[in-house]
């Protein structure tokens, strides 16, 4: 799985209900989309991969999109397509940045 600046755990990560309920209720303060660096891209053996950062307006800490049956891993998704396709659904509103190519570790934290 991809190298996170931070290391993910139940606590750390969204579910996609989650971020509904975030979008819904007005906490869910930003996304951003995360482009695998290439060495971890030809490493994997994939052409492409994003993950999901979501910045509650509560919460200093990060979350990450995640799935049920790996809470300790982010959701990797190998299509943009799909992945926006997935967060109109679920937050049709809400606003997203993508970080593409990203040789250099992102610090999301403190860039807002």
């Amino acid at each position: 799985m991809p190298k996170l600046p931070l290391s993910c755990s139940a606590d750390t990560t969204f579910l996609e209900p989650d971020l509904a309920k975030a979008w819904r209720t007005k906490t869910l303060d930003y996304i951003d989309i995360i482009e695998l660096p290439e060495d971890e891209l030809e490493a994997m053996e994939i052409p492409s991969g994003f993950y999901v950062v979501v910045k509650l307006k509560r919460s200093s800490q990060l979350q990450y999109l995640a799935t049920k049956r790996d809470r300790d891993n982010p959701r990797l998704f190998k299509h943009l397509e799909r992945l926006t396709r997935m967060l109109r659904k679920v937050c049709p509103t809400g606003t997203v940045t993508l970080h593409q190519n990203t040789s250099q570790k992102v610090n999301i934290a403190t860039r807002r």
